[in-house]
């Protein structure tokens, strides 16, 4: 739920890689960290991977909760000026792969909701100055402002890597939350005006914008041949069922994913999500059959998994389970199937 009561019809998520440098500013000053991801129901989620997904939810409390402890309003800010585009997994390698800076953000803007589901950033023309602004869709709780303080700075990064590491942003908008948050702080962002503007944004002078991007597309963060493809294919839903999809994967290895502990995760009540789910003709049950059953499809493709691992990997406790599951979807065994498509028979 947003800060102001509306029901985004949706579980927000965003890649691991936005979080990353939290986690590891938080390790370098001694903060709670394990404790804290606990709490907010992280501490179980796969976000070893820069391009898994976890809930927004769950990662702006984590945030918040580690700057109240620490005493850092501005954590977003620090942790944001210390944290290079090109550490954002494959959307940092695409951006920073663009042609020119123009380019680079017009990118951004166009595939931000393949990293952040829940977020919008655009650019606006105003005379000889660009505003790239940036808005969540939903507020999700009091850490959505270290969010927001955040992307400013990852932005202002992002055109440093094209105008010079000196380059300060003509003016800072800030949205009125956010404009009385860092009142007096100007220093935090290295801007020469902060004004409060309904929406949050850096202002850049238009000419700057015909800068070639060279230094990074001829070098190792230069964007990879597969980098769009797998953002692409792996973006994240929109839709109820598919975010408790989503989210029952992440609990997949366990023997039976919990309806409790996906409930959890996702910030609603176990009464809720089912509640939900009935809206949409489906329940928990259906929802984890059906992610195994797909993740059983890509697996028995890959021929150096052994089936026993791949029972294990859908939380099957022993191989003849998941063949009895397996059976029951397709009328053959795994071992049978997978023969049949290796070969090419049916």
């Amino acid at each position: 739920m947003g800060v102001n009561g509306e029901d985004p019809g949706y579980i927000p998520l965003c890649r691991a890689s936005a979080l990353f440098p939290f986690i590891g500013f938080s390790e370098s000053i001694g903060a709670p960290v394990s404790r804290t991801l606990s709490d907010c129901k992280l501490s179980h989620l796969s976000i070893e991977s820069p391009e898994a997904f976890f809930p927004l939810a769950g990662g702006f409390k984590f945030v918040a909760s580690i700057a109240r402890s620490e005493g850092l309003e501005h954590l977003g800010f620090v942790v944001g000026l210390d944290t290079r585009f090109q550490d954002l997994g494959a959307f940092g390698r695409l951006v920073l792969g663009s042609l020119t800076l123009h380019d680079a953000l017009c990118k951004v803007s166009s595939i931000i909701h393949l990293y952040n589901s829940a977020q919008y950033i655009w650019l606006e023309r105003h005379g000889d100055k660009t505003w790239i602004c940036t808005a969540y869709r939903h507020k999700l709780g009091d850490g959505w402002k270290f969010g927001e303080q955040y992307t400013l700075t990852l932005l202002i990064n992002c055109i440093r890597a094209a105008a010079g590491r000196n380059w300060v942003p003509a003016e800072i908008h800030l949205e009125q939350t956010l404009f009385d948050f860092v009142r007096g702080r100007a220093d935090m962002i290295a801007a020469s005006a902060i004004r409060r503007r309904s929406v949050s944004a850096v202002v850049v002078d238009s000419e700057l914008l015909s800068i070639p991007m060279d230094k990074f597309r001829s070098s190792g963060s230069a964007a990879r041949g597969d980098d769009f493809g797998l953002l692409a294919s792996s973006a994240p839903p929109t839709d109820f069922p598919g975010s408790v999809a989503h989210l029952s994967r992440l609990f997949m290895s366990d023997e039976t994913p919990q309806l409790e502990s996906v409930a959890s995760v996702m910030g609603v009540s176990v009464r809720t999500l089912q509640r939900r789910l009935a809206e949409h003709g489906l329940d928990f049950s259906s929802i984890v059959e059906r992610t195994r059953f797909d993740a059983a499809m890509t697996l028995l493709h890959d021929r150096s998994m052994s089936l026993v691992r791949i029972a294990l990997e859908l939380g099957y406790s022993d191989l003849s389970s998941f063949s009895r599951a397996f059976r029951r979807w397709t009328g053959v065994a795994p071992g049978r199937f997978r023969r049949s498509q290796l070969t090419g028979r049916e």
